[in-house]
């Protein structure tokens, strides 16, 4: 792809976001931002490589293997934003939308400011132990944006101008399984009925890295097509990532 074309991509997805991207910023400025944005970031703005994803990607290597997998495979280019949220991270990633089954093209996934480790303690003081996928993303970024343009949930309030909270559902009985009741944690913004949510036994105390999908206006909730985490980023709708 020519340069002229890429750099009409983000602006267009710049002007797309214009409420929440003020401007890109340059290497040379994100470089003068060391003590706000983490270096990882800036290697891979200077250098966009499976080496720098991997970085950036390091805490969850072992929770969201696949999802890395792509990335390290996929990343083209990535920058900087200024925003009303706080810093972004945007990549540029080859294959990321899904026109139709096995057609895809490239496209943006905007992510946001580690969340600060003492954040996500204090917030499994009061909802329960997540799963190691993802208190490891929340530790890479605060939100990050899906292929279908929604929103892994944030725990910064800064970042909740743009991103949902997550949400607690208790005792949600399954649709399909007589006498199945589980308790839910919505995980990602779903503009209508369903959120993807993980779960966990009623009484129980630490969430699985099983997602089911909690219906917003009902007391019910069914399976996912994509039951882990790794899979509901890796995974386009029709297909799957290998």
């Amino acid at each position: 792809m020519k340069s002229f074309e890429r750099e009409s991509l983000w602006m267009s997805y710049a002007h797309s976001w214009g409420g929440w991207i003020s401007r890109w910023l340059d290497l040379e400025e994100t470089q003068a931002l060391s003590e706000q944005i983490p270096q990882c970031w800036i290697d891979l703005i200077a250098n966009p490589c499976a080496v720098t994803i991997q970085k950036v990607w390091a805490k969850t290597a072992d929770s969201l293997p696949r999802f890395i997998d792509y990335l390290t495979n996929s990343i083209l280019e990535a920058r900087v934003a200024e925003s009303e949220i706080g810093y972004l991270l945007v990549y540029f990633l080859k294959d990321w939308r899904e026109v139709d089954i096995n057609e895809y093209e490239n496209g943006f996934m905007m992510t946001g400011l580690p969340t600060p480790e003492e954040d996500i303690t204090k917030f499994e003081a009061q909802i329960g132990t997540l799963p190691a996928s993802m208190r490891t993303l929340w530790l890479t970024h605060g939100f990050v944006q899906r292929r279908d343009s929604t929103f892994i949930v944030s725990l910064q309030p800064q970042q909740q101008k743009l991103v949902h909270a997550p949400k607690f559902y208790p005792a949600r009985r399954d649709r399909w399984q007589e006498g199945r009741v589980l308790e839910c944690l919505g995980i990602a913004d779903v503009v209508g009925e369903i959120v993807p949510s993980f779960s966990r036994q009623v009484g129980t105390s630490s969430w699985d890295d099983y997602i089911v999908d909690v219906m917003r206006w009902e007391e019910t909730m069914a399976e996912s097509l994509r039951i882990h985490i790794d899979d509901f980023l890796a995974d386009w709708t029709f297909s799957e990532w290998h």
